[in-house]
């Protein structure tokens, strides 16, 4: 969904995960590539060097039975090895408070 936040247009997407799921960072960074890439494919090829990316949002929306114990940062997920040597941006999954929780109508 484009919307715009702050004046910024911004792609926002929903997930909804009712298990938890080892995978679930690594599969949120999996549609986010997609979706980066999606963008840079539909640039005209004389554009590119310029193209400004519209940011995406994944939102995972949980309504498991338990609370979430797995990963909730890319990071967490890669041998220490490679995190010395990387230097990636990682999103970190928000676990809501109970008074979080009951502003949303589930």
């Amino acid at each position: 969904m484009l919307t715009v936040v702050d004046g910024i247009s911004v792609l926002i997407a929903i997930e909804h995960q009712q298990r938890i799921d080892d995978s679930m960072c690594k599969r949120v960074l999996t549609y986010d590539h997609a979706t980066y890439n999606q963008q840079f494919n539909l640039c005209d090829v004389n554009k590119r060097q310029c193209l400004h990316f519209i940011p995406v949002v994944t939102i995972v929306i949980y309504t498991g039975e338990s609370y979430w114990i797995k990963p909730i940062t890319i990071i967490k997920l890669k041998p220490k090895a490679f995190i010395k040597i990387s230097n990636i941006s990682s999103p970190q999954l928000h676990i809501l408070t109970e008074m979080e929780k009951k502003t949303f109508y589930f």
